[in-house]
């Protein structure tokens, strides 16, 4: 989270459009949904690793990649 901050704060989405996030499994997939949906704001491209479970969470809107 504190990478995610340093990212918003010092306008690093103007340079980089571009957040990877993983190891989102400590919070809850509500919470999840609500970030991406808030980054989308920053970020061209957001890329999150998510369990299952918590990918149910977010919109059919999203591109899924289920397996490599």
């Amino acid at each position: 989270m504190l990478a995610l901050a340093g990212y918003l704060v010092h306008d690093v989405h103007e340079e980089m459009p571009l957040i990877l996030l993983d190891s989102l499994e400590a919070i809850d997939s509500e919470r999840i949904a609500q970030l991406v949906e808030y980054l989308e704001e920053y970020a061209s491209y957001i890329v999150v690793a998510l369990l299952s479970e918590d990918a149910d969470a977010l919109d059919d809107e999203y591109q899924r990649i289920t397996a490599i």
